[in-house]
């Protein structure tokens, strides 16, 4: 998947959602995905901001550090329920040039006709 040999087949962007929404958008994209016979999805999670604590005077407020932010610590926990897991063959962080850490391939398994 890193190497790109294998086609995305549908990008999915997850910023700005809330968890419940996340996981629902994540989950109905992946039987989607999966029932079109499509076998690569690029999930964006984003990487999060540190959060801004006023009494934390180590702060730079123009260079807030970044964290792993909720969506993207969810997500690998949400392809473990068994409504999802049956349709995902595995999955992996994207390589630089899709996102890097904001971002998650996932490769669907073959639909059985």
């Amino acid at each position: 998947l890193k190497k790109g040999k294998i086609k995305i087949e549908r990008k999915l962007d997850l910023h700005g959602l809330s968890l419940l929404e996340a996981e629902e958008l994540l989950r109905n994209e992946i039987i989607k995905s999966y029932n079109n016979y499509k076998r690569c999805i690029l999930v964006i999670t984003g990487k999060g901001l540190y959060l801004k604590n006023r009494e934390d005077k180590y702060l730079d407020e123009k260079n807030p550090k970044l964290y792993y932010g909720k969506i993207k610590n969810s997500v690998k926990t949400w392809f473990q329920h068994p409504g999802i897991n049956k349709y995902i063959l595995t999955y992996q962080e994207a390589g630089p040039e899709h996102g890097g850490d904001g971002a998650i391939f996932i490769y669907l398994r073959k639909r059985k006709n």
